[in-house]
């Protein structure tokens, strides 16, 4: 019998874990300095909900075809496909802002059209990856701590993001 060492340092399942830790800080980045930059940039509570809304609205709508896409092809490759093609549009994103900074208007437009198609990607995405983790044996779950953190701090950036909203100052007691 192996140890359980072994068994955790398998290639494939090393590769998804770091690969998913990687793309999940750098959503949950994006996520917080987009807040702060509509923030900063507009001032306006109503566009970081609408923003939030755009984004969360293609998984409540394709949630089950993706499920079912998932299902009935290779989750491997919808992994892979949707992490690249979520990276792109984040990095076109970037490569907007870098390359026009003072194009507020077209920054928005892009923004918004970003936070759609990675809902879209998202809602295929997520299918995919809940349900290999049922071909991942036990020992491998229990690296689900690990994570499980990763998806905690994912919803407090989203938690933080509709906090943000508010244009209240927060008082501490000592």
């Amino acid at each position: 019998m192996e140890n359980s060492t072994s068994k955790l340092m398998n290639r494939n399942f090393f590769l998804l874990w770091q690969g998913q830790l990687v793309s999940q800080i750098g959503t949950s980045v994006f996520n917080i300095a987009m807040v702060f930059w509509i923030k900063q940039a507009t001032g306006s509570a109503t566009l970081m909900g609408t923003i939030a809304m755009v984004s969360a609205l293609p998984g409540v709508i394709l949630g089950p075809i993706g499920g079912t896409f998932a299902d009935r092809h290779s989750r491997r490759t919808i992994i892979i496909f949707c992490d690249i093609v979520n990276g792109l549009f984040i990095l076109s994103f970037a490569g907007l802002m870098l390359l026009c900074p003072e194009g507020l208007e077209i920054i928005l437009i892009w923004l918004f059209i970003v936070s759609a198609l990675c809902g879209v990607a998202g809602s295929f995405f997520r299918p995919a990856i809940s349900s290999s983790i049922q071909n991942i044996p036990l020992i491998y779950v229990m690296c689900g701590l690990l994570t499980g953190l990763i998806v905690i701090i994912m919803s407090l950036s989203k938690e933080f993001r509709i906090f943000l909203a508010y244009d209240e100052e927060i008082i501490v007691d000592n």
